[in-house]
């Protein structure tokens, strides 16, 4: 696990709980954890494929255009 996205879930004061479980959804996917954009993004052969977020109101799992191509 990446430790910047530690730092990340750990400084957060809202969604911390649900990023953590949508963290370990993706690593569960095999996918790689990055941090991206003051992020953590999640790739596939050097690809993003997923950044999770948070927001005032709600957090997100946010698909890159680029997954469309992953997979054949």
């Amino acid at each position: 696990m990446y430790e910047d996205v530690n730092r990340y879930l750990n400084g957060l004061k809202k969604w911390k709980s649900e990023l953590t479980r949508l963290r370990e959804i993706i690593l569960d996917c095999g996918l790689i954890e990055d941090f991206k954009w003051m992020h953590p993004c999640y790739t596939d052969n050097g690809k993003n494929i997923v950044l999770i977020h948070e927001f005032k109101d709600y957090c997100a799992i946010l698909f890159h255009k680029g997954v469309i191509n992953q997979r054949h």
